[in-house]
């Protein structure tokens, strides 16, 4: 990958939120603008949430929950971290590092849970009280206290993006029993995100911790998807 930028693009690398060009007159026929409106260089969408947020200085930590999760920080220097998944010069805000750690499956495991494991009856309750199936479980799961029900889920669903970095790894519910009901699986794929944050202040917060100085958690996790 030395020399994929090189080798294999043939288009200027240009930072995030630069102008890329102009919409062609077709294209701005299509979308009923102008010829030659200018075209910002895209942005993956957690990363233009960095910006969203208000975060335009190095220091503070966004966390934000969706598909994904995704760990954001700015800062001046780049620093090798073990357990970061990516350090890119300007790639979440002109003239900074942005370095991204997180987990490769929040929302998806929800998505997952609700197309492979809920009976036809939870579906058919859900649609005769007015509700989405989301708004059904959740009215269940919220009578719940965490760890309540004893089960305890592993959220590798998708691999391990933070701290071991092993996309082959799988998750586990553990704890079900044959009495185990739908909305006790969901209330602990709830609690599941809120270990990993509680995991993660704590981990920063070690001496040993090997993030640079100026990393600090500040924001609360996000749902945008």
């Amino acid at each position: 990958m030395e020399n994929v930028v090189a080798t294999k693009l043939d288009a200027p690398v240009l930072p995030v939120g630069a102008n890329a060009g102009g919409l062609t007159a077709a294209m701005a026929q299509t979308l009923g603008l102008c010829e030659g409106t200018p075209v910002a260089v895209g942005i993956i969408d957690a990363h233009a949430s960095v910006a969203a947020a208000g975060i335009n200085t190095p220091g503070k930590m966004l966390v934000i929950m969706g598909t994904s999760s995704c760990h954001m920080l700015l800062a001046d220097e780049a620093v090798s971290v073990p357990g970061i998944c990516g350090i890119v010069k300007d790639g979440i805000l002109p003239g900074f590092f942005g370095y991204e750690a997180g987990q490769p499956c929040v929302g998806d495991s929800f998505s997952w849970f609700n197309r492979c494991c809920l009976p036809e009856e939870y579906r058919r309750q859900a649609q005769e009280a007015g509700l989405n199936i989301h708004q059904f479980l959740r009215s269940k799961a919220q009578k719940l206290l965490p760890g309540e029900s004893g089960l305890l889920a592993l959220d590798w669903f998708n691999g391990v993006r933070s701290v071991l970095m092993d996309f082959n790894l799988s998750g586990a519910i553990i704890g079900l029993t044959i009495g185990t009901k739908p909305e006790e699986i969901y209330r602990a794929f709830i609690d599941r995100p809120l270990l990993v944050r509680g995991g993660l202040k704590s981990s920063l917060k070690r001496p040993a911790c090997t993030l640079p100085s100026f990393a600090r958690p500040a924001a609360s996790p996000r749902a945008t998807r």
